[in-house]
Parts: structure tokens; sequence; C-alpha cells
């Protein structure tokens, strides 16, 4: 004969912690005696706890599970009716676990983050990706866009709340994004560099506060820097000058790293000219001082344009000594020094 089997009471409670309480094994029995099995259902997307047929419970984030004990029957016992209980997790974690920045990521940051942006990066925005317990709820979103269209700093507050409201916490992202050193910096002649402090022309900054760097050497806090009080003083083609500025509001800004060219003018004389094969000629400098890093290039040239001879100087005045070979008439003989070129017709008798 079959008699029916019923099942008891899947577990005691029926709302956990996920920050309090530890995964566990349900304790379902049938007045049959018979083992009982064990099911789950969800609508989330993910479950908040997984079951396995043997009713071990692991807990996995907030939410709610429908979890079905079953009792199939044998040639005895007919199949218990099954038995179903909501299981709902909540949580009290109001944190961020992490969150990425233009896809850099940060695990467990602070309540005030702060950001730069690469100075080779030219985006004008940064996006914002979160990452918090599942079911927290999170102001202005978990995924959202801060907008940063010209340099200066950026704010975005974010608040998030626990799933079971009881917990908030409010983080602060402040994003960075530094001048060019020549959007906010004006190279005057070749010994003077000069913040604009133009609001209509350096993206609406007015400045209080100056502190000029020189391969990290603090070097002025004029509004200007200058190298020198005379025109042998130049600016350094080799060093690396960067800018931290104070806005009228307080605000401290930074530009990138810049160099500098100089490009003030040159001259060059050729004597004597005319000349003759096989003689000396002379090439002065004056305007530029050269050293050990910086040379003169001194190219003789056909006026058809091929190269006859060349030569290199790191001097104010420089004697060459012009080929034998060379045949009476018009030559030309161009003086560069990076990228600046004084050109002369030399003519041989």
């Amino acid at each position: 004969p079959l008699y029916s089997s019923a099942a008891s009471d899947v577990y005691k409670r029926q709302i956990l912690y996920i920050e309090d309480d530890a995964d566990f094994q349900l304790q379902a029995t049938a007045s049959s005696g018979l083992p009982v099995t064990y099911s789950y259902t969800y609508t989330s997307d993910d479950p908040a706890a997984t079951v396995n047929t043997t009713g071990w419970v692991s807990l996995l984030t907030s939410g709610v599970i429908q979890i079905t004990a079953q009792q199939a029957g044998d040639n005895n016992y007919l199949p218990a009716t099954d038995v179903i209980q909501a299981l709902q997790i909540n949580s009290r974690n109001a944190n961020i676990s992490g969150i990425s920045l233009n896809g850099e990521v940060f695990t467990n940051p602070d309540l005030d983050l702060y950001y730069i942006i690469d100075c080779n990066d030219d985006q004008d925005e940064v996006r914002v990706v979160l990452e918090t317990e599942v079911n927290a709820s999170v102001n202005p979103s978990k995924e959202f866009i801060i907008s940063t269209p010209q340099p200066g700093i950026f704010s975005q507050d974010i608040v998030v709340t626990s799933q079971d409201a009881s917990a908030t916490k409010t983080y602060t992202i402040t994003v960075e994004r530094r001048f060019g050193f020549f959007d906010i910096a004006e190279q005057k002649f070749d010994n003077v560099l000069l913040v604009n402090n133009n609001p209509q022309t350096n993206g609406g900054y007015k400045f209080v506060g100056y502190e000029w760097y020189i391969d990290d050497r603090l070097v002025s806090t004029n509004q200007y820097y200058s190298a020198g009080d005379t025109s042998q003083d130049l600016l350094s083609e080799n060093a690396s000058y960067y800018l931290r500025l104070e806005t009228e509001n307080g605000e401290i800004l930074q530009t990138c790293t810049g160099e500098v060219s100089l490009v003030h003018d040159f001259k060059a004389f050729l004597y004597p000219n005319p000349n003759q094969p096989g003689r000396v000629l002379n090439i002065e400098m004056d305007g530029l001082g050269l050293t050990t890093n910086k040379e003169m290039e001194i190219n003789l040239y056909s006026l058809q344009g091929s190269l006859i001879k060349q030569w290199k100087t790191q001097k104010q005045m420089t004697q060459v000594n012009l080929p034998e070979s060379l045949m009476a008439g018009v030559y030309l003989v161009r003086c560069s020094i990076q990228g600046r070129h004084r050109n002369f017709k030399l003519i041989i008798e």
C-alpha cells in the first residue's frame, strides 16, 4: 500500500544578511523518512545564492531566491507535496569596491579619489564605472561620464545606499585635466616665460599664485620667469618646464611639462669673399652662443645643389680650409643651427 509523505519547513530564518551569515545546510525532513532533495529559482539576472541538490546553500549577494524541497516517494510512499519558501538575503554594504576611470581601476578607493588625466590623453571626458554590492543604489549611476572640455578641475559626488537602506556613503571623484605648457605659458624672446592671465584667452581663469619649475626645481613665484638680465642668459632647451597655478577660487592647477625652443635671430659673416681655392675662409657667428650640445653645421654647395664639403663647429669664430679642387665661380655656403639657416654666396676667383 502507498502512504502519503510530508516535508517540513526548509529552514528556520527567512531573512539573512550577507555580511553576517555564513553558508549553511538545509534541514528539511519528510514524515516518511525518505531523503529530501532541493532546487531553487530566481528572477534576478544572477542568483543571490545557490543551492545544491543535497541542500547546501552558498550565499552570494543580496536578493531573493525560491527554494523548493522535494521528496519523490518510493514503492511505499507517494511523493510529498513540494515545500517552497523564499530566502531573502539583505545587505548593509554601501561601499564602492572598485572604480574604473577610463579603464584604470582603483580597488577599495578612499572616499576622496583624485585622478589626473595623462598629458598624452586628449580625450575630453572620463568614463566612470563603479563596482558595488549588487543591489546597492547609486546616485548618479553605476556608469556615467565626467565631462572635461578644457583644462581644469572637475568633481563628481557619488552617493551609495545599501540594499537595506540602513547605510549611506558619499564618495567624491576629482578629475584634473592639465594645461599643455604652452596653452598657458608664453615664451618672450629666448629668456623669458610669461603666464597668460587673460581669462578671455586662457580658458576663463584668473590666476593669483604662480610657481615655475625647471626639472622639478622651483625657480620663481612671479607671473613670469626670466633666465637672466642679458641677451646671453637663455632658457634651456634641455630642461623640462612646468607651472603650478592658484586660481582666484583657491584651486591649484598644473601644466604638463614643456620644452622650449630658442628662436632668436643670429648673424653670420664670411670673409674674405671673394676667396680662392685652398685658402682659409673665416666664419663668424653673432647673436647665438654655441655650447657643447649646440653645433653649427656649415655646408658648401655648388649652384646646382651638390654638397661639396661639410664642417661642424661649436665656436663663435671658425676657420675652414676651402677645397683645392674648387673651380672659379659662385658657390653657396649654408650655416645651420637647430633648424635655422643663413645662406651666403661665396665667389671663388
